[in-house]
C-alpha cells in the first residue's frame, strides 16, 4: 500500500502552529497491476517545538470508503 500526497497547501496560523491540507490517493501493487484503493483529503495540524514542526492532529476525510 502507498499513500500519495498531492496539491499540498500550508497555512501558518501563527509562529507556533500551522495547518496543512493535501489530496491523498491510496494504491496497492498486486504484482500484476496497480490498483487505486481510495481517495481523500488529509488535514494536518502542526505545532512547532524545539526539534522542529510536529504533527499535533491528523484528520483523514475519505471520498470513497470501500
Amino acid at each position: 500500500m502507498r499513500h500519495h500526497l498531492g496539491n499540498v497547501v500550508v497555512t501558518t496560523t501563527d509562529a507556533t502552529t500551522a495547518e496543512v491540507r493535501a489530496y491523498r490517493v491510496q494504491t496497492r501493487n498486486t504484482g500484476e497491476s496497480i490498483q487505486m484503493i481510495s481517495t481523500g483529503v488529509y488535514t494536518f495540524g502542526l505545532r512547532r517545538s524545539d526539534g522542529g514542526w510536529r504533527i499535533a492532529e491528523l484528520t483523514l476525510t475519505l471520498d470513497n470508503a470501500f
